[in-house]
């Protein structure tokens, strides 16, 4: 409470001379020695010592209430599993403040072959070449998907027309016709919205720290206006007026950039943390406390969007031996390198992000 009040008290101690020489020039008072005398009474001696000490105070609040992060009480070095029920797309948005990308539409694709809703073939084409087929399930898993999940199954199946696939050599070939691109990009836009609506559910972040964005913005924009006054009325105090303005415009760099994770949101973070080095390390662990090669699979759709993919299907062989790492339960990771090199080959030779 005490904070609110010291900044309305000050914001109001700021604005007064300029009011001060609004009602001067309004009522003919206007001229040089009175200005210089308003101006000097608030950027002289201890008033403006002040002022930078308010900008520091001002600083030290936003950052302290808005933007440092909340403490959590998970502290293990490693979490062998996925934290949440939230899918890779979902986990991307909690990770990276709000935003996913291609990484995480080619996670979201393999995760619904991995659910039993798509088919994924390996075969050679007529130009001799591996490529890779994504169809519809004949008879899909009864499961609960999420919005952007469902929109991506029906916009897959219209691409996949009367033969009910696509191969990824075709979905390439989208960058050579400029109408089926610009519906490509379309299509992706309104999937990565669908998953910022998605994640909205877990209340991944405090909307609090909109009034530190709304406070800090505010001052800093007072400042800027105060060190225009002092360039335009005390030309003398041109050092007093360029420290103003640089500490006005960091508050509001810094003010813009405000982002702050929920206690939930945090809580998480710290766990994908944890489950990232576990997926990093699994080697060095005893086979007994990693998991199925099933289980992996499973994971290997998170690990994309947490950038160790490759790195986690190199290292299988160390812990897991050919039969099982031959197992027929597994969905695509036989040949999950490789699909996923020409995933990320036709997804990010269009540029569409």
């Amino acid at each position: 409470m005490y904070r609110k009040f010291f900044i309305a008290i000050f914001l109001v101690l700021l604005i007064i001379p300029f009011v001060v020489v609004h009602f001067m020039m309004k009522f003919s008072y206007f001229d040089e020695t009175k200005v210089h005398a308003v101006l000097n009474f608030m950027t002289q001696g201890h008033h403006f010592l002040f002022l930078i000490l308010f900008w520091f105070v001002m600083m030290f609040i936003i950052y302290l209430k808005y933007n440092k992060e909340y403490a959590v009480t998970f502290s293990e070095k490693y979490y062998k599993e996925v934290p949440g029920d939230y899918t890779p797309a979902e986990m991307s948005i909690l990770i990276n403040f709000g935003t996913t990308n291609f990484a995480d539409f080619i996670a979201t694709i393999l995760d619904l072959v991995r659910k039993k809703q798509f088919t994924l073939e390996q075969f050679i084409n007529a130009k001799g070449k591996e490529d890779y087929k994504i169809g519809r399930c004949e008879s899909p898993a009864n499961l609960p998907l999420k919005k952007h999940e469902l929109f991506l199954i029906e916009w897959f199946t219209t691409l996949f027309g009367d033969f009910k696939s696509i191969t990824i050599s075709e979905i390439k070939n989208f960058s050579s016709n400029s109408a089926q691109f610009r519906e490509f990009q379309g299509n992706y836009k309104k999937w990565q919205d669908l998953v910022e609506v998605d994640a909205c559910q877990y209340h991944f972040f405090d909307k609090k720290c909109r009034v530190g964005k709304i406070m800090g913005i505010t001052v800093g924009i007072l400042f800027v206006v105060l060190s225009l006054f002092l360039y335009f009325f005390m030309e003398a105090t041109y050092k007093k007026y360029l420290l103003i303005l640089i500490l006005g415009f960091i508050m509001i760099i810094y003010s813009a950039t405000i982002r702050k994770r929920s206690p939930y949101g945090q809580e998480q973070f710290e766990m994908l943390l944890a489950f990232k080095r576990f997926l990093k390390d699994f080697t060095q662990l005893d086979k007994s406390a990693i998991g199925s090669i099933v289980l992996f699979e499973n994971y290997l759709v998170y690990a994309i969007s947490i950038g160790v993919a490759k790195d986690v299907v190199n290292d299988l062989p160390i812990v897991f031996n050919e039969s099982e790492l031959s197992s027929d339960d597994l969905n695509f990771l036989h040949f999950f390198n490789s699909t996923l090199k020409a995933l990320e080959l036709t997804m990010y030779s269009g540029d569409c992000q």
